[in-house]
């Protein structure tokens, strides 16, 4: 802390002498550019009060440089910061997301491996659901009953796999199952 406040003293005593010596170069250029009746005129008025401010200025256009610099510094490290928040974020969305597909990854192969244990059952069960009249039209259509009764007797998640896809793994393996045989 004592460090570096003594190297910002260090390098504003620094800054202020080089902007006074910027200064006095500017006066003895001034100086030397009087026409001969030695009334400063266009140019050398020009720099001789440039160097005025130069001279009598220095600690304050240093001060002023410094703190510029500054504030450059603090909004560089606040956009690092904002940056490498952003990128943590990121890799951290990636990461759940990654998290999630793992979770449905299982909770489909944990529906598959129920439907091909419980085939039969199932099958049967999905039969029964449907009833039929003397002429071979659906009267009654309750597969869907039977199918989340199956459903709850694994005890799937839905908030893992969604009800459209595990219909859909359902029929594909008793379909797979049927060409099978």
């Amino acid at each position: 802390m004592l460090v570096a406040m003594l190297e910002k003293i260090l390098r504003f005593i620094g800054y202020t002498a080089a902007i006074a010596f910027s200064g006095a170069v500017v006066l003895i250029l001034s100086v030397s550019l009087l026409p001969e009746n030695r009334q400063p005129t266009g140019i050398s008025l020009a720099l001789m009060f440039l160097s005025v401010v130069m001279l009598y200025g220095s600690p304050i256009i240093a001060g002023a440089w410094l703190w510029r610099k500054g504030q450059l510094k603090v909004k560089q490290q606040v956009a690092v910061a904002a940056a490498n928040a952003s990128v943590q974020s990121a890799a951290a969305a990636r990461s759940e997301q990654q998290e999630a597909l793992k979770l449905r990854y299982f909770e489909r192969e944990r529906l598959i491996d129920s439907v091909d244990k419980h085939k039969v059952a199932l099958r049967r069960n999905l039969e029964r659901a449907v009833r039929k009249n003397d002429y071979g039209v659906i009267v009654d259509d309750r597969r869907s009953d039977a199918i989340h009764e199956f459903f709850a007797s694994i005890d799937l998640n839905f908030q893992i796999i969604d009800l459209r896809e595990s219909y859909e793994v359902v029929f594909e393996q008793l379909e797979m199952h049927d060409t099978q045989v």
